[in-house]
């Protein structure tokens, strides 16, 4: 691509695994050259030079550098199947050729399947030439946490072989950066961090000044969000809406759905998760939900119109949600209950119960009210808020503590108690006590029931006196 005669011996093709020096051969301006093992089966008008054990390139993709005599990387690519930009010509047969020969920076949409029908034009000008002017600076497409103290930025072209200053990125909560260095292929920078990356914590990273190897420099600030997602305790994440009959529409797309969320300040992992209804369980592949904020889990089957609103997270072999009602419950990885609800079209009005309209929960805060009395029809016109604040969200007053109704004995090692209303923090043995003394080895809540398990058997013709305490 110079106005200059380039001598090529004693330059080196390199790959992920071995390398070979080239011999003698002088490459003119403007001129093509193609490399082989196997030069003498090419009877086209390019040049192909013969390079015995040139490296075996690999199908799926790898890197390759073009490095000269003073060892300096002339050129460098990594490609992969993807290039291709279709799924027939990636199976064999097809090489990969560069559109634009002075566009360096970018890779993936610079590089397509050749259109010769010949499947390829070594030695001669690619069958996809063209010349697009790179005009456009890197975009900041990812923020990948490498160790607790270092972050790799991803970008979606090479950039200045001179990273940026520590001073042009901005770390927020406050972090300070002690060292930066570029990635090995360039679209890539490692920054290193003062302090180690806190659990739970989103860090947001703004990178003021980036610009790409052709010089040009984004044109807004870049910005990227990581952490390290944490797991989630009881009611840290909630039910916060139903839709399980979406047929006739009030608006929205006809999917049933279940809206999820996250009531902390934390960044919490959702990978293995389960919901259950009545008959089925759904396992929530790789995913996260962001501190104050909602996801909406539905099938992958689902419309695509789903994608444009609240937040869709798509799983497959999703429950059917019976349109009548029953219970759902949410666990986490661990498999410890994290909520529990049993929905009904008693919580729809008269009007709502043919379908179209979602349950919405009144207070997100509010685990102890009678599910009827938190729960209502949605009365957004689109029949529902998936992903968004619920159109019926408010706060429902609940002062007084739970009130033991009923403490029953069911066998030997085994008591029922029943309050007045559902109890919403976890259950430990601490909270109960009795005379004469007895051990208790766990007690597990549904709704307004509790079940103690005694740890030795209550004794005949003895009367106990329990209290319970510490019960929200």
């Amino acid at each position: 691509r110079s106005t200059k005669f380039i001598n090529l011996n004693g330059w080196r093709i390199i790959d992920g695994v071995s390398e070979v020096t080239l011999s003698n051969f002088i490459l003119a301006p403007g001129q093509y050259a193609a490399l082989s093992a196997q030069a003498e089966s090419f009877q086209l008008p390019g040049n192909v030079l013969d390079v015995p054990n040139l490296p075996s390139l690999t199908n799926s993709g790898e890197s390759i550098s073009l490095v000269n005599t003073q060892n300096l990387t002339i050129d460098s690519v990594h490609y992969n199947l993807a290039w291709y930009q279709d799924e027939n010509k990636q199976q064999g047969g097809w090489s990969l050729e560069r559109r634009d020969l002075q566009n360096f920076c970018l890779e993936d949409v610079n590089w397509t399947a050749s259109v010769s029908t010949l499947g390829g034009t070594p030695g001669s000008q690619n069958s996809v030439f063209t010349t697009e002017a790179d005009t456009v600076g890197p975009r900041l497409t990812n923020a990948i946490i490498m160790s607790s103290t270092e972050v790799k930025l991803q970008f979606d072209e090479k950039l200045s072989v001179s990273p940026p200053a520590a001073s042009d990125f901005i770390v927020s909560p406050v972090m300070e950066i002690v060292a930066i260095s570029l990635g090995t292929n360039n679209r890539e920078i490692i920054i290193q961090l003062s302090d180690a990356i806190e659990e739970g914590v989103v860090y947001e990273i703004k990178v003021l000044n980036t610009s790409d190897c052709s010089g040009n420099t984004t044109a807004e600030t870049a910005q990227a969000i990581f952490g390290i997602q944490t797991t989630a305790s009881f009611h840290d994440v909630i039910v916060s809406e139903i839709m399980a009959d979406p047929s006739p529409s009030a608006g929205l797309p006809e999917t049933e759905y279940i809206e999820l969320y996250n009531r902390t300040n934390k960044w919490i992992d959702l990978s293995g998760w389960k919901i259950t209804d009545a008959t089925d369980t759904v396992v929530i592949p790789a995913a996260s939900i962001l501190p104050n904020s909602y996801v909406t889990v539905i099938s992958t089957s689902a419309t695509l119109a789903m994608d444009t609103i609240g937040n869709p997270m798509r799983v497959p072999n999703f429950i059917s949600l019976s349109n009548t009602g029953e219970t759902i419950t949410i666990c986490n990885q661990h498999n410890e209950r994290i909520d529990s609800l049993q929905y009904s079209t008693a919580w729809l009005d008269n009007s709502k119960r043919d379908g179209g309209w979602s349950m919405e929960r009144i207070d997100l805060d509010d685990f102890c009210s009678e599910e009827i009395n938190n729960w209502k029809a949605s009365v957004s016109t689109s029949g529902g808020t998936p992903g968004t604040t619920n159109s019926i969200n408010g706060v429902i007053s609940d002062a007084a503590a739970p009130v033991l109704v009923s403490l029953t004995i069911q066998d030997s090692q085994s008591l029922l108690a029943i309050f007045n209303e559902k109890i919403a923090n976890e259950l430990q043995p601490s909270f109960f006590e009795s005379t004469p003394p007895i051990n208790l080895t766990e007690a597990l809540s549904s709704t307004d029931r509790v079940v103690i398990t005694l740890h030795e058997a209550l004794a005949r013709s003895t009367t106990y006196a329990f209290s319970i305490s510490g019960l929200k």
